[in-house]
């Protein structure tokens, strides 16, 4: 995971720190076990310092951050702005923890109209 961070941080510096490689990588520093920089990463998203990210992208990592309600509450946002990444919503990977949560199915019913 450790090559992976480095990758991304690589990726955010070399793209003018972009508002979507910066959720990305505060993702993977979640999952490396690094929340204190995920979060840090994170406010400096919410601080508008990187620019605005992807509701979608940054629900996924407020999910590896393990906060629920708050990815949740992105992809809300996400869904209410037609983000184009809603459409792998039924299928991510990075959203398989929510996905036992009624509010999981009721999103997937108003986005798709259908649980299929």
């Amino acid at each position: 995971m450790d090559d992976s961070v480095t990758a991304l941080r690589r990726a955010a510096a070399l793209a003018g720190d972009s508002p979507i490689l910066s959720a990305v990588l505060a993702r993977a520093e979640a999952l490396a076990g690094r929340a204190g920089q995920a979060r840090e990463i994170l406010a400096a998203l919410d601080a508008g310092s990187a620019g605005t990210p992807s509701d979608y992208q940054r629900a996924a990592a407020e999910v590896a951050l393990g906060d629920h309600d708050e990815a949740f509450r992105r992809l809300e946002a996400a869904a209410a702005a037609r983000e184009p990444w809603m459409v792998w919503l039924r299928v991510d990977p990075m959203l398989r923890d929510l996905r036992k949560d009624a509010r999981y199915r009721s999103l997937l019913l108003r986005v798709f109209g259908s649980l299929s």
